[in-house]
């Protein structure tokens, strides 16, 4: 709990106008952008089998990343194409690397990012901390025209062919700084060198410069337990229900809860946060409602009156037409 309290004071730091006391780390905001440099110098290494697409982000945290890579996998294979997902699965630790998730994988082993892709795509999901690894692995195993990294942006020994980067519309930057002075983890100037950009929602402010607006929409609600699907407006919204997020920008879910007319007590818990029974049980008899990732973490103890809203990614045309090109040449006019 007290890790809990001090990384939230961060992130208020991070993206709170006037909160400025970890400007006393300038020091080693210095250090770190002196290390990323020397990396970005070296040449970026291009992919000799299936084309790889590395999905990141620039910033710490959630910006909606995980539902971008599920819809580009759901993209790819409704073009014909055959996709794999590697991840550096957090949250999750085994010992034995590289990991092949599947549908009975602990969630505990995996991470809740890694299962959830899995079990919503089908699509064959390495986990492995080394990137390289994982790629190596999903090629040989399996038969796939595109291999997506689900981040990886930073991982820079990582072969790729397209890099995407996805920006929060509400948060952006924060303060500009990279860490630990602010949450960015290579300076907003590589935004030059990606090829693309989605940004997450449209936010207060403008559009980014160069960066193609996606929104994430509610599909349905499903139970934990059943994988009974009920449509939004057939949802019970008489009742008061304990809302629990544990992903990185929590106040996303609470927001499209808000936007659903859903009445709600809200609960905050860390990003990947590996949730027990207890946790659970101390919010009382009330039903509950929980996000996607949050659900792939209890489903082994869910009651009957547990749901989570599933949501997509909705791409823009013109984003899909850029990376079709962009395949096309990578992969020869009959393939994309």
């Amino acid at each position: 709990m007290a890790n809990s309290k001090f990384q939230k004071a961060v992130e208020r730091a991070w993206y709170s106008p006037g909160a400025s006391w970890t400007l006393a780390l300038w020091p080693l905001e210095l250090l770190y952008k002196a290390i990323v440099a020397r990396r970005l110098l070296r040449k970026r290494p291009s992919s000799a089998g299936p084309a790889v697409v590395v999905v990141g982000n620039l910033t710490v945290g959630g910006v909606g990343k995980t539902p971008v890579v599920a819809a580009l996998c759901e993209w790819l294979q409704g073009q014909g194409l055959s996709a794999g997902i590697i991840t550096r699965g957090y949250g999750g630790r085994n010992g034995h690397y590289p990991l092949a998730v599947t549908a009975n994988t602990p969630v505990a082993e995996c991470g809740d990012e890694a299962l959830l892709l899995h079990l919503r795509t089908g699509a064959p999901v390495v986990v492995d901390p080394n990137r390289v690894a994982a790629l190596n692995h999903l090629v040989q195993t399996y038969q796939v025209d595109v291999v997506i990294s689900d981040d990886g942006l930073q991982h820079y020994p990582l072969p790729r062919d397209v890099e995407i980067v996805v920006v929060d519309g509400s948060r952006q930057f924060g303060n500009g700084h990279c860490l630990p002075v602010g949450p960015l983890r290579e300076p907003v100037g590589r935004l030059n060198c990606v090829d693309l950009i989605l940004q997450n929602g449209r936010g207060l402010g403008p559009v980014l410069p160069g960066a193609m607006v996606f929104d994430l929409q509610p599909d349905a609600w499903l139970n934990v337990q059943t994988g009974q699907a009920l449509a939004l407006n057939s949802f019970d919204r008489s009742v008061s229900y304990q809302a629990v997020a544990g992903i990185g920008n929590p106040a996303r879910f609470f927001a499209s809860l808000n936007e659903l007319g859903v009445r709600y007590s809200a609960h905050e818990f860390g990003d990947h946060h590996l949730f027990t029974p207890m946790d659970l049980q101390a919010l009382g008899d009330e039903p509950i409602v929980m996000t996607e990732k949050d659900a792939v973490k209890c489903r082994s103890f869910a009651q009957a009156h547990w749901w989570y809203l599933k949501v997509s990614a909705q791409l823009p045309a013109a984003f899909t037409e850029q990376l079709a090109k962009r395949l096309t040449h990578r992969l020869g006019s009959s393939n994309a």
